[in-house]
């Protein structure tokens, strides 16, 4: 059999999910195999962080030095988990149906020949799945395990949840050794990021076995030299600068006439409103909202309006009921989806949304927020960029809202953000 090189990627990569990587992911490969593993991804969104899983499997192929055998995909989200998961099962479909020869056969040759015959595995762990406690069959199986912050973490602290006493150490050991840690979207996971750096700081394993961390963020506030990033060939490639350069304008919009009394009320109905209006022209209108009562009430008035038309995502959803709205409904929401819905969809939902989640929205109404889960919002909006004209994001602020959620950061974002722009939608009434 051939060896595998840097090189052979494009073409892995393309038989594994049928187009080619960016330019980024190729870097990120050679990188790798050159120095190892970098400190921070700092990619935007849209651009596929999602696949350092493929970098990460190929890298173990290839013999990179800092290549692990388990690879643990952690984020806050359950909707991201799942999507993670999809995207792990894919690798795996791909090397198990892979012909001889191929590159992806090629890859899972070697896999099974390092592991004693098993090919890779792929693990869901979050609340409201089940899963085997015997995740891998041997230490030195190669593994994605994707899950949340709970999950792994209490794993890794010898506190895995719903273990026995005896099984513990035996994960904490899974996790803790011989393993790739991808923390994605991490400014949402700071305090597991601290305590994973406390629990590895003390780690005397010989470091050719420590874990390796990777955050991924679309949203970097690390002044960390190890970055990894985008370059002028992203910029030169066509359906990534075609993402990059998505046209979205903002419009800023103050509630007025609120009290404490009945604010939660009112902007539930300026969030709906503009909905509304937004949907005489688009198709797919995102509601994003910084609280689950918040986005109750604007998905009941916007479901009164318009009873077949609207879908409620929150992370509290039951997961046979997550299950259900997205057999329902994900095809037509989702990034890439080549055909318009003939009847406006309204996709109503909290932070659940701002990280990873592969939907694409034509026009978007968000509650003020802080600027980080502002960018992540708008990084659903008009998603790969595909739309000819300016995709419209309506801001909505209400100054008597009091915010546990983010603080004095939602009102320091709003009095940082430019005056609203001239437009004629500033002007409508309720009665439109």
């Amino acid at each position: 059999m051939d060896s595998l090189s840097v090189a052979d990627f494009v073409a892995f990569y393309e038989e594994v999910h049928g187009y080619g990587p960016f330019p980024w992911q190729v870097a990120l490969l050679a990188r790798v195999h050159r120095e190892g593993w970098p400190a921070l991804l700092d990619v935007p969104t849209g651009l596929g962080k999602t696949s350092l899983l493929d970098v990460a499997v190929f890298a173990a192929a290839l013999g990179c030095s800092d290549a692990r055998r388990r690879v643990f995909f952690v984020v806050d989200r359950r909707l991201i988990v799942d999507e993670a998961f999809r995207h792990a099962c894919r690798i795996r479909s791909a090397l198990e149906r892979a012909e001889a020869g191929s590159v992806a056969g090629r890859v899972a040759a070697v896999l099974r020949a390092r592991s004693g015959g098993e090919g890779l595995e792929v693990t869901r762990m979050r609340g409201g799945v089940t899963w085997s406690w015997r995740w891998v069959e041997r230490p030195d199986q190669y593994a994605i395990v994707v899950g949340t912050v709970d999950q792994i973490g209490s794993r890794l602290l010898f506190r895995g949840y719903g273990l026995s006493d005896s099984l513990r150490p035996i994960d904490a050991a899974l996790v803790g050794t011989d393993s790739l840690i991808v923390v994605d979207e991490a400014h949402l996971s700071q305090p597991f990021l601290t305590t994973l750096g406390d629990a590895l700081s003390m780690d005397t394993t010989p470091a050719d076995a420590q874990p390796r961390v990777v955050s991924m963020t679309a949203s970097p506030n690390s002044d960390s030299t190890r970055v990894h990033t985008i370059t002028t060939d992203d910029e030169a490639n066509r359906f990534a600068r075609q993402r990059l350069h998505a046209r979205k304008h903002g419009y800023l919009v103050e509630v007025s006439g609120t009290t404490k009394k009945n604010n939660h009320q009112q902007t539930a109905a300026a969030l709906a409103q503009w909905a509304g209006h937004l949907a005489r022209e688009h198709r797919v209108v995102g509601v994003v909202c910084n609280t689950v009562a918040r986005a109750r009430a604007v998905f009941e008035i916007l479901r009164g309006q318009h009873p077949d038309q609207c879908l409620l995502l929150t992370g509290r959803i039951r997961p046979v009921d997550r299950d259900y709205l997205l057999l329902k409904w994900y095809d037509r929401i989702k990034a890439g989806c080549d055909t318009d819905p003939e009847e406006p969809i309204f996709a109503v939902a909290t932070q659940t949304v701002e990280v990873g989640a592969n939907l694409d929205f034509s026009a978007l109404v968000t509650e003020s927020a802080s600027l980080p889960a502002l960018v992540q919002r708008l990084g659903r909006l008009n998603r790969l960029g595909r739309m000819e004209s300016a995709a419209p994001a309506v801001i909505v602020h209400s100054p008597h809202d009091p915010d546990g959620v983010y603080g004095e950061a939602r009102a320091n974002t709003w009095a940082w953000l430019p005056g609203p722009e001239v437009s004629p939608w500033q002007n409508l009434s309720p009665a439109g």
